[in-house]
């Protein structure tokens, strides 16, 4: 949610980047190209839809993963609460997986389909550069999802990232590039978002 001024609230995160680079005067991806913004528009959609299904489902849905996932997220309460709270979330959270067809059949089906999706990602990252040629908005996108499935909260879904070589290499440039003045491995080691 981002709110601009006291009256408004942008929620979506589509918006909120077609609203920012309004405020801003300019595109992220520094051109009026029109097929380059519409690419870079498609690219953050499929981040926001796609990836973060995947995503959500590796911290609230995955077995393998929840009682991490919970305990850090609850970890500012006490334990009987954190598992009370965070077990009527968890319900919420996994029938919205499954409406959204991300968690319907089963978390075999749903990681298979991760599993495929990192390939096509894998064929598709460039080898040098950014998503489309010039930094833009497809690489925050896609970079803010996959650097969180990146993450000691979810192993399994790392390694699988992990074992896809050009796309790690790919995130470790956008993760170099919006790092700021200092060099990625001069940095501390980001967190994630819970």
């Amino acid at each position: 949610m981002l709110l601009i001024g006291d009256t408004e609230a942008v929620g979506d995160s589509t918006d909120i980047l077609q609203r920012l680079q309004k405020l801003a005067g300019r595109t992220f991806h520094g051109t009026t190209d029109p097929k380059l913004a519409g690419e870079a528009n498609l690219w953050e959609e499929f981040a926001d839809t796609s990836l973060s299904g995947f995503l959500v489902s590796a911290r609230w849905a995955d077995e393998r993963n929840w009682a991490r996932f919970r305990d850090t997220a609850f970890s500012s309460l006490p334990g009987p609460l954190r598992r009370l709270i965070g077990g009527r979330l968890r319900k919420r959270i996994v029938k919205g997986l499954v409406a959204r067809d991300v968690w319907r059949a089963g978390p075999e089906v749903c990681w298979r389909r991760f599993q495929e999706l990192l390939d096509s990602l894998e064929a598709r990252a460039p080898e040098e550069g950014f998503w489309l040629g010039t930094f833009s908005a497809a690489d925050i996108a896609l970079f803010s999802q996959l650097f969180s499935l990146r993450q000691d909260l979810t192993p399994w879904q790392r390694d699988q990232v992990a074992a896809r070589p050009r796309l790690t290499r790919y995130l470790d440039r956008v993760d170099a590039a919006t790092r700021g003045p200092h060099t990625a491995s001069e940095a501390q080691p980001r967190t994630p978002v819970t």
